[in-house]
């Protein structure tokens, strides 16, 4: 058994899955208006998807099971995600809408891309893919039926932009003769050989899977171990960029993936550790439905296995008492947890982590110092350059142990107002149990709206059009002359408020 990882990469670029070739080309004219939609962005630009609802068959009959499917065409570059998005981007979702008395089967995943840019990880699928479930018809039909489909996406290239769409499909119901496929067939085909393959049907090896605790808690951390181990034939691994594509991790979005590794252990078998912080809903309810797990692919004598694996993850209140898992996938221990101790249980066979070296720090400082200098020629930015051109024009007859200290108490004024942002959002955070993040306030457009009107009113102070007393220059000036230090401080807190967005 041989395990293959694609080719290191160039940022941007993406890795398909392996075994897998490019979706057939299928014309696509014939699809109906109605079940053909583009939507257009705020300015009437045609959107970076067009959304298709297609069937396998022209013409339907009852009691039949048939094949229809959103299929969604992508820009060049650009990409949707899939059920487990990774580090970034967010899973299409497609509310489907079938004659009374359907039924719907399981919505399977096509296997994703992996795509990398600077550093951030995702999966997802590029140029086009087709999300389809099987639909069996009830026995009464006749005439027409229609199906439907409400399409949420998010699509990516080096930004991000949400679409959406309503689709609607009308189709005959045949009562005699054959039922012709539509042209569209080789792309429902397509995906399908891209499914991944059901456990049951797997003989080439076994996999199991542990949660560290009997149940996990909002702001838990916590771990879950899946270990798979072949049956009898040997294998090797090659590890190149994330473990990609043997192993491909599946999160539920009501808990956040920190941390993953992969160890090969001398039995053959893989262990795959994932690190996962426990998060409730905004409203302070528990989530449901919350699964871990991965997908593995792996070639088999030539033939590439895909398999899909997923292990419940169950959310209790924040007091409720937990167990320490007793699975052999993690260290020893199994003592009763109280609810304010976290799992304390130590996983087996952790990667060493790499030392630190400041020479890998380099790069990084110097990607930060060039952000720098792009950062002042942002519009937030510049009117605190302006501001610190005048102040320093102002100080240019000033002694050196003035500059002194007109630097000091600037820099104490940032300080302190950034302290103070710090210290709101600690307050709603821990004190009042409000779920705000750094930046928060520019999510409420009232906010928004007074900083720009204070930015927009200090703008024409400076082009001399009015003086702002609180604010304008002239009143720091006098302020730093009549009470010195007190005068650059609040210059230093007013450049922090021009320079927070």
């Amino acid at each position: 058994m041989t395990w293959l990882v694609g080719a290191a990469l160039a940022a941007g670029t993406a890795v398909h899955a392996p075994g897998t070739e490019a979706a057939p080309e299928v014309a696509l004219d014939g699809v109906p208006e109605s079940a053909d939609v583009q939507p257009l962005d705020p300015e009437g630009e045609p959107h970076q998807v067009r959304a298709r609802l297609l069937l396998d068959r022209a013409e339907v009959r009852p009691g039949e099971t048939v094949r229809l499917g959103v299929h969604l065409e992508q820009k060049t570059d650009w990409h949707t995600y899939w059920v487990s998005p990774g580090e970034v981007g967010k899973p299409t979702v497609i509310d489907w809408t079938v004659p009374e008395g359907s039924t719907v089967g399981e919505r399977i995943h096509p296997a994703p891309a992996w795509f990398e840019l600077s550093g951030i990880i995702s999966y997802g699928y590029e140029d086009q893919v087709l999300h389809h479930v099987d639909v069996t018809l009830p026995d009464d039909i006749s005439g027409e039926v229609t199906f439907g489909a409400t399409a949420d996406w998010l699509v990516c290239e080096i930004q991000c932009i949400p679409g959406e769409a309503e689709l609607t499909l009308t189709v005959p119901v045949a009562t005699e003769g054959q039922v012709q496929p539509t042209p569209w067939v080789a792309l429902f085909d397509h995906a399908e050989g891209t499914f991944p393959t059901p456990m049951l049907e797997i003989d080439a090896f076994s996999i199991e899977s542990a949660v560290s605790t009997s149940a996990v808690r909002p702001d838990d951390e916590f771990q879950v171990a899946i270990r798979l181990a072949p049956t009898g034939k040997e294998f090797d691994l090659v590890e190149e960029h994330g473990h990609w594509p043997m192993f491909t991790p599946i999160a539920s979005p009501g808990w956040m993936m920190m941390d993953k590794s992969v160890t090969v252990n001398d039995d053959g078998s893989v262990l795959v550790l994932l690190d996962g912080y426990a998060l409730e809903n905004e409203d302070g309810s528990l989530p449901t439905d919350q699964v871990a797990g991965a997908l593995f692919q792996v070639e088999v004598d030539g033939e590439w296995i895909r398999a899909e694996y997923r292990t419940p993850i169950e959310f209790v209140a924040a007091d409720t008492e937990v167990l320490a898992s007793t699975s052999p996938l993690f260290g020893d221990g199994a003592a009763a947890l109280t609810p304010t101790e976290g799992p304390a249980v130590e996983p087996a066979n952790v990667e060493t982590p790499k030392p630190f070296s400041i020479l890998d720090t380099l790069p990084y400082l110097g990607l930060a110092f060039l952000g720098g200098i792009l950062l002042n020629i942002m519009p937030c930015v510049l009117p605190v350059i302006t501001l610190k051109l005048y102040g320093l024009v102002e100080q240019a007859h000033i002694t050196s142990e003035e500059r002194r200290k007109a630097g000091t108490f600037y820099t104490l004024g940032i300080m302190a107002s950034f302290g103070a942002l710090a210290g709101v959002i600690v307050i709603l955070q821990q004190v009042m149990d409000f779920q705000a993040g750094w930046g928060f306030q520019f999510q409420y457009p009232p906010y928004v709206i007074g900083l720009a009107t204070i930015v927009f009113a200090f703008g024409l102070s400076l082009f001399g059009v009015f003086e702002i007393p609180a604010f304008g220059e002239d009143s720091m000036a006098q302020a730093s002359d009549k009470e010195g230090a007190m005068g650059y401080f609040l210059t230093g807190a007013f450049a922090t408020l021009l320079a927070t967005p």
